[in-house]
């Protein structure tokens, strides 16, 4: 399905995709919803649309991304772009009003929320992982630091210089690495707080 694909009466030759990105943007699918459940809610909100439409458009993109994530709906690869399997969907599914997601909205003023959204998530997602991978590391490492303080003492006793007992260092320095992912986790936290409209 080609946006121009209208014009047309026959069928048109498959070398004509050459502007399809959908095998770039499919990945962007959750953005995508995401930003146009927020769209949809503005529209409303306003009284752009009728808030019946608004909740109806909200619903249906909320069981489209279930319908994605689960694997239940397939990415059609023919589409020219994930904003057009969306709202083709949508239509689909709730009729007339899914077109009216497209309202007041530019092609490249969807793009550009998606992006951003995608840009921020990318980072938390990252700190998530680089979080719990360091919290796992400091349990290991005070786990294996009791054992050793327990294996010196059944054999005579305790470390008196922390050169004696390299764990410590280990220790301390996996604790900084969480207080600076923790802090840049509240950064985030706070800039993305600002633009509430967006999550």
């Amino acid at each position: 399905m080609k946006l121009w694909a209208g014009r047309f009466s026959k069928e048109i030759d498959p070398k004509t995709n050459f502007n399809s990105s959908i095998p770039f943007d499919s990945r962007l699918f959750s953005e995508d919803i995401k930003g146009s459940i927020a769209h949809a809610t503005m529209l409303g909100a306003a009284g752009i649309i009728s808030k019946q439409d608004a909740d109806t458009i909200c619903d249906g993109l909320q069981g489209i991304l279930a319908d994605l994530q689960s694997g239940k709906l397939l990415i059609d690869p023919n589409v020219e772009d994930i904003h057009t399997f969306v709202e083709g969907e949508l239509t689909q599914r709730i009729g007339l009003a899914g077109k009216r997601l497209h309202t007041a909205r530019s092609r490249n003023d969807q793009v550009a929320v998606e992006m951003l959204i995608a840009m921020r998530q990318e980072p938390i997602t990252k700190l998530e992982e680089a979080k719990q991978a360091l919290q796992e590391q400091g349990e290991d490492l005070k786990n294996a630091e009791e054992a050793l303080r327990l294996a010196l003492l059944v054999n005579g006793g305790e470390p008196e210089r922390p050169e004696e007992f390299p764990l410590a260092e280990q220790v301390a320095a996996n604790g900084r690495r969480l207080k600076q992912v923790l802090e840049l986790e509240q950064v985030l936290n706070r800039r993305i707080t600002r633009d509430k409209t967006i999550y």
